[in-house]
């Protein structure tokens, strides 16, 4: 994010040219309850219609599920215990079009890459009875015993589910 960087954004250079005061609120201890939320009234400032740079005329609303707007984030038991201090933290993407899904993954250095498969079968996005997890770079497939550290997967990594 560029503010938090230090970049002042370029769309208020010209209305506020000395500056601009933000007031940046931590709310991170608060607990997300999904029902808090609609897609409506998440969209509701999201223009119908965008054109790109390029000419490109786009609907930015189309397709867009309340999941890629807030993620859900699941903390493995040891996150829990941890009160909630973690050493990974791992989006997954579940597939394509309109069941398209996002979760965040929070995990510890020493936990296993089947314990995470575990908690994401817990959630209600993952209907493949068998599944494993593949970086979309480097194309590795990850399904085994081994610790998210050994995987590799420490500070951070994007994975997506590949169904068996």
């Amino acid at each position: 994010m560029d503010v938090k960087d230090g970049y002042f954004p370029s769309e208020f250079k010209e209305q506020y040219p000395d500056g601009l005061n933000f007031d940046v609120y931590d709310c991170s201890h608060e607990e997300f309850h999904e029902s808090e939320l609609d897609l409506a009234s998440l969209t509701q400032n999201i223009p119908k219609v965008l054109i790109a740079k390029s000419g490109q005329v786009m609907n930015p609303q189309l397709n867009m599920s309340l999941n890629e707007l807030c993620p859900i984030v699941i903390k493995s038991p040891q996150v829990e215990a941890n009160e909630g201090a973690f050493d990974c933290e791992i989006r997954i993407r579940t597939g394509g079009g309109s069941s398209n899904a996002s979760v965040i993954l929070q995990l510890m250095q020493s936990d296993r890459i089947s314990m995470a498969k575990d908690l994401l079968k817990g959630t209600r996005y993952f209907q493949e009875e068998d599944f494993d997890l593949r970086c979309g770079i480097s194309k590795k497939t990850y399904s085994g015993s081994e610790t998210v550290l050994q995987a590799g997967w420490c500070p951070n990594i994007s994975l997506f589910v590949v169904p068996i």
